[in-house]
């Protein structure tokens, strides 16, 4: 009966909604030097967005990724991500090639219209020196000191769609006051009333404009935006990674707080 099936429904997603719960970290790393603040916003079908905070040998993997699909399939193949790329991170510092390796493991045990986008930049936070790769995610921005915006724009196929795909990876460093924004297509493509969207150069002008602001009001103004440009209206999940050094003079003091 229909009853039968709403319930049904209703079940699936709240299981959903616990393993993505599951799944996000309960904390942003501690790095002596740099701010880290994050958002997650998911949509009533329960989110594909997830993100992570990976300690690894001499660096913090900070992934972001974008699964197909919604409720209970999308939930259960971005826990399979994760796992699986925690597991290769525990002893790879090489973005590129856990990327590689995560795209045979979910190439071979998901369906094939199953697939994530993903980015993946491992940061060196004795020198703001970062590693990165890109699987068909949106491209990070990087605000230079300069006032400048960077796109960090290597792309590649998104993982699990193609069997044997061989990922690059490429290198950029965050200088004191530089600002590294990841995030999912929820934020671009926020459409107002009329159907336009908020769309890169929104996030960019917003992202310029922030010069002297801390990675959590970054965030808040982000979201106060796109919420904005929406008009309230939930319509996707929307996930945030953004990364600050210091600038030198604030680098870290007896005054700052934890």
């Amino acid at each position: 009966t229909e009853e039968v099936e709403r319930q049904r429904i209703a079940e699936e997603l709240s299981v959903a909604r616990n393993i993505q719960r599951r799944l996000l970290p309960a904390d942003v790393p501690d790095l002596e030097g740099f701010e880290v603040a994050r958002l997650n916003v998911a949509s009533a079908q329960v989110s594909g967005d997830y993100y992570d905070f990976v300690q690894m040998e001499n660096s913090t993997a900070l992934v972001i990724a974008d699964v197909s699909g919604k409720g209970l399939p999308a939930s259960l193949l971005a826990s399979n991500l994760q796992a699986s790329i925690r597991a290769l991170a525990t002893y790879r510092n090489e973005p590129a090639a856990i990327f590689s390796a995560v795209n045979t493991t979910l190439y071979e045990s998901t369906d094939p219209e199953r697939f994530a986008t993903a980015f993946m930049a491992c940061l060196d936070p004795t020198n703001g020196h970062i590693r990165y790769a890109n699987a068909g995610h949106n491209y990070p921005m990087l605000r230079r000191r300069s006032g400048q915006i960077e796109e960090l724009a290597i792309g590649a196929t998104p993982l699990g769609a193609f069997p044997g795909i061989q990922y690059t990876e490429a290198q950029t460093k965050l200088e004191p006051g530089e600002i590294l924004v990841l995030y999912t297509d929820g934020v671009t493509e926020t459409e107002d009333a009329s159907g336009d969207q908020f769309g890169e150069s929104g996030l960019e002008q917003l992202i310029h404009d922030c010069h002297d602001c801390t990675a959590e009001i970054i965030v808040d103004r982000i979201r106060e935006a796109v919420d904005r440009h929406g008009e309230g209206s939930a319509g996707d999940d929307m996930t945030l990674i953004v990364v600050r050094r210091l600038p030198l003079s604030t680098e870290p003091g007896p005054t700052q707080s934890a």
